[in-house]
């Protein structure tokens, strides 16, 4: 549906521990390890978006589920429907707790926000159908990684943060490898730091590791660092400064 109107608002993040052995947290952890479980995309009209999706052939696990703790709406998607991912649609009722709100304050000094989300697939195809047919978001670049390449980019805006889409070009690249071992899903989180280097030493001095070296990403105009996993609960995380706003590419396409 190449109208389909936009209907995700923004991006956020969040971590959970297990209160009990019976739990949902629990269940994932001994069958998954620790790592990112589900991407949430907030809307601003649950009812409308899940009818919209249910349009394009979109199924759902469950609707409408009221989070008193966290005064959200929530929708999940079946991952059959979300190449293969934990994807929820969230209509918060209110504001974020004011608890959450005065943690949110206290990393504001380190953190901007969420850069943008790795995601791995096979094909773009089935990911076009999601983000542009059912979602209504347009594509706002399409990047090859290597010389010659060995991974291809497309990447959507959604209020203010990226959904970077990582396909493989070829057997021998690493996305085939990562697929083959863990199917599609999310395979990194990028956080945006003001001041890299800043940031890095802050970290270091917390005891954080990190793999590598500082890489600058000249396709996309970013200075980026990774993190160790076995500092971050065994998630992948990326820091990332823009040396500009944006790539100019996607300035001009604005």
């Amino acid at each position: 549906m190449g109208g389909a109107s936009r209907i995700l608002s923004s991006l956020s993040v969040s971590s959970w521990i297990p209160s009990g052995y019976q739990s949902r947290t629990f269940t994932h952890l001994k069958e998954h390890g620790e790592g990112i479980n589900h991407i949430a995309f907030e809307v601003a009209n649950l009812e409308a978006a899940a009818t919209g999706l249910k349009a394009q052939g979109a199924k759902f696990q469950r609707e409408g589920a009221v989070w008193r703790g966290f005064n959200w709406r929530l929708a999940a998607l079946d991952p059959a429907s979300a190449m293969g991912t934990s994807v929820q649609l969230v209509e918060p009722i209110w504001e974020l707790p004011s608890k959450i709100l005065r943690e949110q304050r206290s990393l504001r000094a380190l953190l901007k926000g969420i850069h943008h989300i790795g995601w791995c697939v096979k094909d773009f195809e089935q990911s076009k159908r999601f983000f542009v047919d059912s979602l209504g978001i347009s594509v706002k670049d399409v990047h090859t990684w290597g010389t010659p390449p060995s991974a291809e980019v497309m990447f959507f805006e959604i209020g203010g943060t990226y959904v970077e889409i990582i396909r493989p070009c070829d057997e021998s690249s690493f996305v085939n490898s990562y697929l083959k071992e863990h199917g599609e899903g999310i395979n990194h989180i990028a956080f945006e730091v003001e001041n890299l280097g800043a940031a890095v030493t802050g970290l270091k001095a917390q005891g954080v590791k990190f793999q590598g070296e500082e890489a600058v990403v000249r396709g996309f105009n970013w200075r980026l660092v990774a993190l160790d996993p076995a500092s971050t609960m065994g998630t992948s995380v990326q820091l990332v400064e823009p040396i500009w706003e944006l790539p100019s590419k996607i300035l001009r396409e604005k």
